[in-house]
């Protein structure tokens, strides 16, 4: 049964299938296409917990098995060598297709080996919080610090910068900062080169272990307050119409049945829906 509330009501409306509609950089357009393809051959859950990122992302073969437990879907969509930029380029087609309950970002690594500073790094990140707030509000941001690696050690103090100011740009923006890099380092402050493969750049199974076990507490810490917050409630309706209304940060989804193939239901505005009743039954949760 899933941990949200579940209203059986008397049927809803579904949305149709996603609809991609943006130009993807370049360089990563048959990755960002790919994507597409399989979300036309096997539709993914509605409202995941998104990954999106560079390489470190989509190298994590078990990515998505992690939070199954919490009965979110997890889809990796990292792609290529990508910046910050890239993402925030693709966001209307690797982000807004999915309506993430969720999305966890991992970027700054390549943008900082590319000659970018901190700052100019920073403003990729307000962009992508400014383009949530905008297309997603009901969208939970969590930020990865950029990991220490022994190939990259040139940027070491520009890296350290950098996750300083991811740090205060999740308070300020309200969203969750993932600190990966501390637990990477030994008691001088060096990476641990076990938890690299030969290129002394990206993961290898021990570092992926090791992100495994500093992620699960901040991902359960975010779940125990989303759920919380949230309150569903009837509101006096005309017949033939009902109301619903909710306190609280979430999507609303509706399914004919109590399986897993929940689909997002358009909403007018945030924590209010009108919707006709008609004769099929159905239920309703906010995600």
């Amino acid at each position: 049964m899933d941990r949200f509330l579940i209203l059986l009501l008397v049927a809803g409306q579904h949305l149709p299938g996603m609809v991609a509609h943006a130009t993807a950089s370049n360089r990563f357009e048959s990755e960002i296409a790919a994507f597409e393809r399989l979300d036309q051959q096997d539709p993914p859950a509605s409202s995941p917990i998104l990954f999106t990122g560079s390489s470190s992302i989509r190298q994590w073969a078990d990515l998505e098995r992690l939070f199954q437990h919490t009965g979110y879907a997890t889809l990796n969509r990292g792609f290529g060598g990508s910046m910050m930029s890239d993402v925030n380029e693709c966001f209307h087609r690797i982000v807004q297709p999915y309506r993430p309950s969720l999305v966890v970002v991992y970027e700054g690594d390549n943008d900082l080996a590319s000659g970018m500073s901190p700052q100019d790094v920073m403003k990729e990140f307000y962009t992508f919080s400014r383009l949530l707030m905008e297309h997603l509000p009901n969208t939970d941001l969590a930020v990865m610090s950029v990991k220490p690696s022994p190939s990259r050690s040139a940027f070491r103090e520009e890296m350290d910068e950098l996750n300083s100011l991811l740090e205060l740009f999740c308070l300020e923006v309200g969203g969750t900062y993932i600190d990966v890099a501390t637990p990477m380092l030994d008691a001088t402050g060096q990476p641990f080169p076990q938890l690299f493969q030969p290129d002394r750049l990206h993961l290898n199974a021990a570092g992926y272990r090791l992100w495994k076990k500093t992620l699960i507490p901040s991902i359960s810490n975010w779940l125990s307050i989303r759920n919380a917050n949230l309150q569903l409630s009837f509101v006096h309706s005309d017949p033939g119409i009902l109301e619903l209304s909710w306190i609280g940060k979430a999507w609303l989804e509706s399914a004919t049945d109590l399986s897993n193939d929940w689909t997002s239901v358009h909403v007018d505005q945030n924590g209010f829906q009108r919707i006709e009743i008609v004769s099929e039954a159905a239920f309703y949760r906010l995600r």
